[in-house]
């Protein structure tokens, strides 16, 4: 199944949950979101961090890999539990390693209990996160983009990096807002200059690492790192269609 594809469906089961509008949902459920000022004890927190994990394809599995590895040497990460996509007829790049791994993977949509976790992480998941599931997380939750944000928000940026000829893309780290793809406030970005004859396989791994190695640099001081976020730039923003 592909990205377009699961936006829709996404869009389509949140209207959905809620019996409501779109905009009438973000009125009746903004309040639920933490803005950058809000986040709650920020200050106090350290690592190790207890993580809920949002994720699919491969893209999503580089990301995955490290905090596994952090969990497993003791590091960064105490827990870790995993959310993906329940397809018809195959399991997700995500399920898969959760089953090899023994990781806990719940299937999308999920409730989260309040404070349970510190902080949630997604990358390439496909789906809106409601304020509803934000808020569960005293520090929001963090995305992994692949693109220069705020060109080619949406699904798939590392395609209509290459439509549209572009001489760099890169990873964005930014804080996930409800109602809306990829408009958070931005952490942190890497910027990677495209080759010329690159494929799509390729440039998608070559994101996907850095992606990793730049959420693993954010961990020791992620409350500095998410109070420092910054709102993106109004200009150059492409929307992926």
């Amino acid at each position: 199944m592909g990205w377009p594809i699961l936006q829709s469906l996404s869009k389509r089961y949140f209207q959905a949950s809620w019996g409501l509008p779109l905009a009438a949902v973000a009125r009746k459920f903004g309040s639920e979101y933490k803005s950058s000022e809000d986040i709650t004890d920020c200050n106090q927190k350290s690592p190790p961090w207890n993580v809920m994990f949002f994720g699919t394809d491969d893209f999503s599995l580089k990301s995955l890999e490290m905090l596994h590895m952090e969990q497993q040497r003791g590091g960064l990460i105490k827990r870790l539990d995993v959310v993906s996509v329940a397809l018809k007829k195959s399991l997700t790049a995500v399920q898969h390693y959760c089953q090899k791994e023994g990781l806990q993977v719940t299937d999308w949509p999920v409730t989260v209990p309040q404070r349970k976790y510190d902080v949630g992480i997604v990358a390439s998941f496909g789906h809106l996160i409601p304020a509803s599931v934000i808020s569960a997380f005293p520090m929001g939750i963090v995305n992994v983009h692949g693109s220069l944000l705020p060109r080619w928000r949406g699904a798939a940026p590392v395609i209509h990096a290459l439509l549209n000829q572009d001489q760099q893309t890169g990873i964005t780290l930014m804080r996930i807002a409800p109602f809306r793809f990829d408009v958070g406030h931005v952490i942190s970005k890497v910027v990677v200059p495209v080759e010329w004859n690159i494929k799509s396989r390729e440039l998608t791994a070559q994101l996907a690492e850095m992606g990793a190695q730049e959420l693993l640099s954010i961990l020791p001081n992620l409350p500095q790192h998410l109070r420092e976020a910054c709102p993106q730039s109004s200009e150059g923003c492409y929307k992926s269609p």
